[in-house]
């Protein structure tokens, strides 16, 4: 009976911070996407460097997955300037994305406080 109240409790304010303020998804996406560029393409320093009935959970995941997409471009640029990047390899990156943020969240998705 207790475990109910805390769960509810939990998935209101899971709510509430993922409905209200997207950072914490933005900052998850962009994390996967330096882990996918590091693991698979290069690291920073090689020729430069810089840096209810929903559920919220899996949206910010969701939301991740596809902000790590969009940031791999950014990362390589940033971080291999000197590389040049084709279209497949770019895809290959993109399609790491979602195991990286599923690596990152695990079962136990606990959101960073402010």
């Amino acid at each position: 009976c207790a475990r109910n109240g805390v769960d509810a409790e939990v998935e209101k304010i899971e709510k509430a911070c993922l409905e209200e303020d997207s950072s914490q998804c933005v900052e998850l996406g962009n994390a996967a996407a330096e882990h996918v560029v590091m693991d698979n393409w290069c690291t920073p320093g090689d020729d430069a460097g810089t840096t209810s009935n929903t559920d919220w959970k899996e949206l910010c995941e969701d939301m991740a997955v596809t902000i790590c997409k969009g940031y791999i471009p950014t990362v390589t640029s940033e971080w291999c300037p000197s590389k040049t990047m084709s279209t497949s390899e770019l895809s290959g990156l993109q399609d790491k994305c979602e195991d990286q943020v599923d690596k990152m969240v695990g079962d136990d998705f606990v959101f960073m406080e402010e």
